[in-house]
């Protein structure tokens, strides 16, 4: 999965979009980041989510 990740952020429409390792390192850290915070967001229950948004 990771290495979808990091052609999709390399190549987009058959062209290099990107090429510096380290921008693209960046950018597949930070996918994972949001991926972990919304799936731990998840897993709480919606009735205990729905109390601390109000």
């Amino acid at each position: 999965m990771q290495l979808h990740t990091v052609l999709d952020e390399m190549i987009l429409g058959g062209q290099v979009i990107e090429t510096s390792s380290e921008q693209i390192m960046k950018s597949v850290e930070e996918i994972a980041r949001l991926e972990k915070q919304s799936s731990t967001t998840s897993l709480i229950p919606k009735s205990i989510s729905e109390r601390f948004s109000r």
